[in-house]
């Protein structure tokens, strides 16, 4: 399964229907859900404009952990290896 990678312009579109849900909807709890939405779309966006921009996006902490495992692992493998 692939990630999906929307557009900056995309994510800030969707930034903003979030945000006037959160300003305008008469009830509390769908203004609360699109206020967390607004600010994940804000998060979401300023991935892509660094990635639009060519700039390295951070590694997840799941990803950071597995490269310091193999890390690790190569490490230890040299360390065992007299050669």
């Amino acid at each position: 399964m692939t990630e999906m990678n929307p557009s900056a312009e995309m994510c800030r579109t969707q930034q903003t229907l979030q945000l006037d849900i959160a300003a305008n909807d008469p009830l509390e709890q769908r203004r609360q859900i699109a206020a967390k939405a607004a600010e994940a779309w804000r998060v979401k966006a300023e991935e892509a404009e660094k990635a639009e921009s060519g700039e390295c996006a951070p590694l997840s902490k799941l990803d950071s952990d597995i490269t310091q495992q193999f890390a690790d692992e190569a490490k230890s493998e040299r360390d065992e290896d007299p050669d």
